[in-house]
């Protein structure tokens, strides 16, 4: 088991875990700085994500690498939710300043919607993260932080940026794009987003992180599909 310190939105905690591919991934975060907590995954608890894995999916294997990244995932989440910081499903990227996230359930095209500003606007959009975000309230401002979990395409980067607005993804044939204006009408989505352990336990606390947060974002719906003119018609509808 190899100890290494790392600075997650701005937290810093120590990590025990055994196998390279996890350690690795943690390496864009590992810093000098002094823990402010401890994360050990033990044999005890790998054999019990396990379980849980199991449980939840349905695969016939699950390998040992597999269980302990999602184990210090959960247990991440929960070590940082305690500092107010959430972790959000979506992904995330930067043009001309201005922080977006788009989120929606896995499979509704985020990260293609992504790849369309990247190709449209070219080096001027950038992805910080392409599947999880952390997510900061600070002085009456919302910061995205980008996370060790990146997707398939493990696109992403340890960055930091303002959040100008979060965006659902509702897969259409034509283009077209919506401001929320009454943000508790977002909640449904937005929390069924939220990655937090034990997640049904830390509903009224979700909902009141949310509230605090509204002040701070623009929340949007997206209906879209495939081509370039969606990311065109999502900037302009979403830019200040």
């Amino acid at each position: 088991m190899e100890s290494i310190t790392v600075k997650l939105a701005g937290i810093v905690v120590r990590l025990d875990l055994t196998y390279d591919e996890n350690i690795q991934r943690f390496s864009p975060y590992v810093t000098n700085d002094e823990a402010e907590g401890h994360l050990v995954i033990s044999p005890s608890r790998l054999t019990a994500e396990v379980s849980y894995l199991k449980g939840n999916k349905s695969v016939r294997h699950i390998s040992k690498v597999d269980a302990e990244n999602n184990a210090i995932y959960r247990d991440l989440t929960a070590f940082l939710w305690d500092y107010n910081i959430l972790t959000f499903h979506g992904v995330f990227l930067v043009k001309n300043g201005q922080g977006y996230i788009f989120t929606g359930p896995s499979g509704i095209g985020k990260s293609f919607h992504a790849s369309l500003w990247q190709k449209e606007f070219g080096e001027s959009a950038n992805v910080i993260n392409g599947d999880k975000v952390f997510l900061k309230i600070q002085d009456h401002t919302l910061i995205g932080y980008g996370t060790p979990w990146m997707g398939k395409e493990h696109i992403g980067v340890n960055m930091s940026n303002k959040v100008h607005s979060i965006c659902r993804i509702i897969r259409g044939t034509d283009n077209s794009i919506k401001r929320i204006e009454n943000k508790q009408d977002a909640l449904g989505w937005l929390l069924e987003q939220s990655m937090v352990k034990d997640r049904q336990f830390k509903h009224l606390p979700l909902i009141k992180w949310f509230k605090e947060a509204f002040p701070a974002v623009e929340l949007y719906e997206l209906t879209c599909n495939q081509e370039s003119e969606a990311a065109i018609i999502a900037y302009n509808g979403m830019k200040i």
